[in-house]
Order: structure tokens, then sequence, then C-alpha cells
């Protein structure tokens, strides 16, 4: 199964996969990225990209 979230900034879709997959690690392999803000002093100064799998991270 294949799933993507999309929308708009701020509404929650980093959260949501965060939950869906503390929920389902467990249970099943779980695979994919996800992207995390990086903040300085509250200001947006770039991304990360993690891997949900090795938990290991990369700038983007």
């Amino acid at each position: 199964m294949r799933v993507a979230v999309t929308g708009r900034p701020g509404i929650g879709k980093t959260t949501l996969c965060l939950k869906v997959y503390e929920a389902l690690k467990s249970k099943m392999k779980i695979s994919g990225f996800i992207t995390m803000e990086e903040r300085d002093k509250g200001v947006r100064v770039g991304f990360k990209l993690v891997d949900l799998a090795s938990n290991r991270s990369s700038p983007l």
C-alpha cells in the first residue's frame, strides 16, 4: 500500500504521518520519509529529509 499526504503548510501533515508511523511500526514494516523544518530562533532556515526505516536524516 502507498499513501501520499498533501495539503497546505501548517495543517498537520507531518504530525499525522508520525502518529500513524508510531502506531503501526511494531505491527508491520513501514518505509518512507518525511521532511522536517529546520528553524533558527523561530525562523525556518531549511528542511531535513528523514528516512523512517533508519531514522537517518540529510539536509535538503
